[in-house]
């Protein structure tokens, strides 16, 4: 039992010696401190983990116990050094992190419209700002994502880690994606301006932001005139991609045999024709080629159309095989367009679009998770019956 103490306690004596190298770094003493705390956890799980094996004969039926002990006490020390000391730059750096979040979010969602969908841009600001608005941002972020996000950033010239952060100057990107105003901390207003971006005005304020509105914004849902194909859209550079996009649908041959009686193929001199104002001409048409309602729910979305004849609608959502949809109470096929966003083609006159997201796998896998705790409990129960059955048990 002393010895099982001591491997328990073993990680706190570290941990006050790592936490005093903390307050000393947090002092600037020396930065040589963060690879030295580095460096005695390395340490630290070696020995621990040479003491078990040293001592594992004479821990003997207590071995199981030990382990667990000085796992769970090294996990609770490594956890106090990760955000201790990892963090540190956040201490120092996001000093303000509450105010432009938390107490914020009441201030800009007071400020900001609710009548109908959109989404934000944040520029330069803290990870996640639209979650405390309780409203869709284009900066994000989130380990796990839909694949399709993967296949479609790329093509339009972002990069894609666990972060996603559009640079400010893909701005035709913005049309796209409906983003219709985006939040620029008052820290960072000189910044946002050398940026020279045309088409944004602003329109409020409130303690830590500024906020422009984008005069080319895009409702989501809307029609195309046009298709482009993979092999045109490769012509152009990775930056400008998105533009192209605003101005017509990209499709894949198969899509083009099913839907290219109801879009014209984009003439290879339109790839060349590219600017702000061209830019401005291309939401101008998708805005009058728009849905007539689009309303987030909180399985998916629906949207109302009224075209005159038939249609495929866009939709910048990102494709997912957990959504399904249907048209007017009929499933509907969802095509995957733009290498990654979705689009589902309605006929003539008055419709209801509706999509909807069922997490695949979710029901088999409760299943299995249900049939398991049964075994377990079968599996004790037999446990249990079978140890006082035997002679001397107490019962």
């Amino acid at each position: 039992m002393r010895l099982i103490l001591k491997l328990i306690a073993a990680p706190f004596i570290v941990l006050l010696t790592v936490l005093v190298a903390v307050l000393l770094f947090l002092f600037s003493v020396s930065s040589f401190l963060l690879t030295a705390a580095s460096i005695i956890m390395a340490l630290l799980g070696v020995g621990l983990f040479w003491l078990l094996l040293h001592y594992r004969r004479q821990l003997a039926a207590r071995f199981p116990a030990a382990v667990l002990a000085v796992a769970l006490g090294f996990s609770f020390v490594y956890g106090q050094v990760h955000l201790s000391i990892t963090k540190y730059g956040q201490w120092y750096h996001d000093a303000d992190y509450v105010q432009q979040t938390w107490r914020e979010a009441p201030e800009l969602n007071a400020v900001l419209p609710d009548d109908v969908f959109y989404r934000l841009d944040a520029y330069d600001s803290y990870n996640n700002l639209g979650l405390w608005l309780d409203k869709s941002c284009i900066q994000f972020f989130n380990s796990t994502v839909a694949p399709s996000i993967l296949e479609f950033y790329p093509t339009v010239g972002v990069k894609r880690d666990v972060n996603s952060k559009p640079e400010a100057s893909l701005y035709a990107l913005r049309g796209l994606l409906s983003v219709r105003y985006t939040l620029v901390p008052k820290e960072k207003v000189e910044d946002w301006e050398k940026e020279k971006l045309e088409g944004w005005n602003l329109v409020s304020s409130t303690t830590s932001y500024l906020i422009y509105e984008n005069e080319n914004w895009v409702p989501m849902g809307f029609t195309y005139d046009c298709y482009v194909t993979a092999d045109q859209l490769e012509r152009v550079s990775e930056e400008e991609r998105a533009q192209i996009l605003c101005r017509a649908i990209l499709l894949d041959d198969d899509q083009i045999s099913a839907f290219g009686s109801l879009l014209e193929p984009l003439p290879d001199e339109e790839l060349t024709d590219r600017g702000e104002d061209a830019y401005a001409a291309d939401c101008a048409a998708r805005r009058a080629a728009g849905v007539a309602a689009f309303t987030a729910t909180d399985t998916g979305f629906t949207a109302k159309t009224a075209y005159d004849a038939d249609e495929l609608v866009f939709f910048s959502v990102p494709y997912d095989d957990g959504f399904s949809a249907t048209v007017n109470g009929e499933p509907a096929a969802i095509e995957k367009v733009d290498d990654g966003l979705m689009a589902v083609c309605v006929p003539a006159g008055e419709n209801e679009i509706e999509f909807t997201y069922h997490t695949p796998g979710l029901k088999v896998s409760a299943c299995v998770s249900a049939a398991a705790i049964a075994v377990y409990g079968v599996y004790l129960l037999w446990i249990i019956r079978k140890r006082k059955s035997q002679p001397g048990s107490k019962r």
